[in-house]
């Protein structure tokens, strides 16, 4: 519990660290685990996904097509990158999370070799 007020990067860097004392085939075992399940459920969460948006897409499309719907698209354009304008202003953190997380990565390559070769057969199977 005393990792508790601790921030997820600080508790994800203290995990990482004590992979250290493995050998580099462990380290690679251990990632590749890891990759080959979160793969597999990102596969099966990510049809599931696909299949309801493209699903929409496919019926918001047919009703425009036939005059039930009509779509302003200059006006989804403006408010689309108006929203993007405004995520990348109020939440400048990204940046910095995609810094620690390339961090971690650098740290940890077998690891974070055997997490991606493991995220991609669990993709394919």
């Amino acid at each position: 519990m005393a990792n508790r007020g601790s921030s997820m990067y600080d508790r994800i860097m203290r995990s990482t660290r004590s992979l250290g004392r493995y050998e580099p085939a462990s380290q690679a075992a251990i990632g590749a685990s890891g990759g080959l399940v979160v793969g597999y459920l990102f596969k099966k969460v990510g049809r599931m996904v696909a299949s309801a948006v493209g699903g929409g897409m496919l019926i918001l499309r047919v009703a425009h097509q036939t005059g039930y719907v009509d779509i302003n698209w200059r006006k989804v354009n403006r408010d689309a990158n108006r929203a993007h304008r405004q995520l990348r202003n109020e939440h400048p953190e990204i940046n910095s999370t995609l810094e620690k997380v390339k961090e971690v990565v650098k740290a940890n390559a077998a690891v974070s070799v055997g997490f991606a070769s493991g995220f991609l057969i669990g993709m394919a199977t």
